[in-house]
């Protein structure tokens, strides 16, 4: 005997059950995804080389600009950038997730937030950078890998010297370590690193840091070229102070943004994980109610903006770039080009979530819900 309608309009409701599980667990994962995972990573893998890459470009963009016609001059001023031989070839990732992005534009932090994971990540390879700078002492060294080991564990042992002993023989050590490959007396290296010492520690609350040793270093150049007078002892501070002297409010950046643009970016970050949200209150609802039919519209059209945004669009650029722009300027984007190789992104991850939940959509769920309404409109003609 064939079940009556109500029945066979039951069964398929009951099928039902199991899609809206796997609809709750994509909308789960998506949501997930666009909030705490990576939006943006940045991996840096020679920071010297691409500053000096950028240096180039800058001074052939300058020389263009005025006329000037010192390619080559150009070129060896990039070469001889200190920053660049400071950093030489270290390597680093920084993420930001679409948390830190929100917090970046509703909260008085702003870019402190990218500021304080790039401080970090460099602050990590903070004994190879004094190594680095330590050995710019000398024009003639040409330090090789275990040379610049080495001397970055001495200033390890003396970040870890705990009394005026120990602190000399660190001092001692690293004088000859910089001495023997610099070529310069280990009795004047010393002389110069325990003016270093000092300084650092006056100015870091009586520790000492190779992270404040460098930042001191660096408020010191900029306060004798630009005249900043404030003396930075992390890497996030100087790098806020670095950006906020080349800004033209000579603050955060960010302060120069509309505060409506600001508002209108991290709503819309809030809002791509929030329809994923919706959806899976709404599915999970469904598993309980008799009806377990659900519209899911609205992430169809926004679910796949960010993994478009952050994903696909920077993949794109390199190639879309340079049919809007002079064949001037588009002869310049190689340093565009390097920074968007750079970044990767874990937004695709809800980018296959929004794929699979249209799969999901045409191959499971409309042909039951095309049944339901079948038999609905067989009963209402019943009755």
């Amino acid at each position: 005997m064939t079940p009556p309608l109500q029945e066979k309009i039951a069964q398929l409701q009951r099928k039902l059950i199991p899609l809206n599980i796997v609809v709750v667990v994509l909308c789960l994962v998506a949501a997930l995804s666009i909030l705490f995972l990576p939006l943006l990573s940045i991996n840096v893998n020679n920071v010297g080389e691409l500053i000096q890459t950028i240096t180039a470009e800058q001074s052939g963009s300058t020389d263009g600009t005025t006329g000037g016609t010192s390619g080559e001059g150009g070129s060896a001023s990039a070469e001889n950038d200190p920053m660049a031989a400071m950093l030489g070839d270290i390597s680093f990732s920084v993420s930001v997730s679409g948390t830190d992005l929100a917090t970046m534009c509703f909260s008085e932090e702003g870019l402190g937030v990218l500021f304080d994971k790039l401080g970090a990540a460099i602050g990590e390879h903070a004994g190879t950078l004094t190594a680095n700078m330590l050995l710019m002492m000398s024009e003639s060294a040409q330090p090789d890998e275990q040379t610049v080991k080495e001397i970055a564990d001495a200033v390890a042992q003396l970040e870890a010297a705990k009394d005026a002993e120990a602190t000399d023989a660190a001092l001692t050590k690293l004088a000859e370590k910089v001495g023997a490959a610099t070529g310069v007396d280990a009795a004047d290296v010393k002389t110069t690193l325990q003016e270093m010492y000092d300084e650092t520690v006056s100015e870091n609350d009586g520790t000492f840091t190779a992270e404040a040793f460098l930042c001191i270093m660096f408020s010191n150049q900029m306060s004798s070229e630009q005249g900043s007078g404030t003396v930075y002892t992390n890497f996030s501070d100087l790098l806020s102070g670095m950006i906020g002297q080349n800004s033209e409010g000579g603050g955060n950046p960010l302060d120069e943004v509309p505060a409506g643009v600001l508002i209108g970016v991290g709503v819309a970050i809030l809002f791509f994980a929030g329809v994923w949200v919706i959806l899976l209150l709404f599915a999970l609802f469904r598993i309980f109610a008799k009806n377990k039919r659900f519209t899911m519209w609205y992430v169809k059209l926004f679910g796949f903006t960010p993994c478009l945004i952050f994903g696909v669009l920077p993949a794109l650029l390199p190639v879309l770039l340079p049919m809007f722009l002079s064949a001037e300027a588009a002869a310049q984007t190689s340093v565009i080009g390097m920074v968007l190789g750079m970044i990767s992104s874990l937004s695709w991850i809800s980018g296959a979530c929004y794929i699979l939940l249209w799969l999901v959509s045409i191959f499971w769920a409309f042909p039951i819900k095309r049944k339901i309404r079948k038999f609905k409109r067989e009963l209402k003609k019943e009755a």
